[in-house]
This record gives C-alpha cells, sequence and structure tokens, in this order.
C-alpha cells in the first residue's frame, strides 16, 4: 500500500490506478503497489510528516492515515486469500 502525495490534484484515481499498473509491471512481486491512499494534504514540516531536512516522519505519516492503512489493508487480505469471490 502507498500514500500518494499528487503534484496534479486534478489527476484522478482511475489515471493513478493505469500508472501504477504500468509500474508494477516493472517491480517484482513483493514491491508492487496493491492499493493505494491518495493524501489530503503534501507532507510538510508545519504539519509534522517532514524532518527539518525534508526526510518523512513515518510515524506521524502513518498515525494521520491508521484507519485507511487498516482498512485497505484488510481489503487487500480478502483479495489475496480470495475472501471476496
Amino acid at each position: 500500500i502507498a500514500i500518494i502525495v499528487l503534484r496534479n490534484p486534478h489527476c484522478s484515481k482511475a489515471e493513478l490506478s493505469k500508472l501504477l499498473n504500468t509500474l508494477n509491471e516493472k517491480l517484482p512481486d513483493y514491491a508492487r503497489v496493491m492499493d493505494f491512499i491518495i493524501s489530503d494534504r503534501p507532507f510538510t514540516i508545519k504539519n509534522k510528516q517532514l524532518t527539518g531536512t525534508g526526510r518523512p516522519r513515518r510515524n506521524e505519516i502513518q498515525q494521520h492515515f491508521q484507519q485507511q492503512i487498516e482498512a485497505l489493508y484488510s481489503r487487500v487480505d480478502e483479495i489475496i486469500n480470495g475472501d471476496d469471490l
């Protein structure tokens, strides 16, 4: 699962899915993006999602998106295990 910050806010989820599918073809199985969250705002120092040197603060990002992450992992598990069939 990836959290994506869009540079172009007009990019649709369908367009983004298509781009990720193209990218996934070039990645090994373990590195493929199964699903994604579109961030509601950029990561910044002010919202404490970046350090002063521009590195992501993973704990802050995970806390902000915790519910969405859990829901997506649950959905991915269902797909992998065939529970959604």
